[in-house]
């Protein structure tokens, strides 16, 4: 199956987009990262051709996101706290949620209320060693959606694009 690449993918850009969320069929993958740091940062607003003061989200995983208000009362929910010192090393799982803005529809990167799931050391281990068993990409590819976990730890996420390559390469 060929990879298809999103046309938004290719603009560089300083803050998380929603397009950043999405696989190669354009379905969002959410993504769990660990809160860095939690500050207030300016944009330029091209409308008003103006600075604008706004809260900014900094990850140790991911570029950063704006922190409007609905993802900054989703944020308090999913940390436990409002206290931004009591957030930093805090996991939160980023989503997005098609919203309607400047007149059209957008896939905007919002936050989920729950702390994301995080597997136990053994368990990354056991999935690890399951991946590198597997000799189909059917296998493979039941194996990611089997658990909501599998695809928000990094070391799973890595494992399986290398197999999905190597069962590719093998298959051609």
């Amino acid at each position: 199956m060929e990879t298809k690449t999103h046309i938004d993918k290719l603009v560089i850009s300083t803050y998380l987009g929603g397009v950043e969320l999405q696989d190669e069929n354009g379905k969002t993958v959410d993504r769990v990262v660990t809160i860095k740091e939690i500050k207030k940062d300016t944009v330029f607003n091209a409308k008003t051709q103006d600075e604008e003061p706004v809260v900014t989200a900094y990850f140790t995983d991911c570029k950063p996101i704006i922190l409007n208000k609905t993802n900054r009362t989703t944020l308090k929910k999913a940390a436990g706290t409002a206290i931004i010192e009591e957030m930093i090393g805090k996991q939160i799982t980023l989503t997005t949620a098609p919203v309607k803005a400047f007149g059209q529809m957008w896939d905007a990167i919002r936050i989920k209320e729950e702390a994301p799931k995080v597997l136990a050391p053994v368990d990354i281990s056991n999935a690890l060693k399951q991946i590198q068993k597997i000799e189909t990409l059917e296998a493979l590819t039941n194996l990611y959606n089997s658990d909501i976990k599998f695809k928000t730890n990094k070391s799973i996420v890595e494992a399986i694009k290398s197999k999905s390559v190597e069962l590719k390469s093998v298959k051609s």
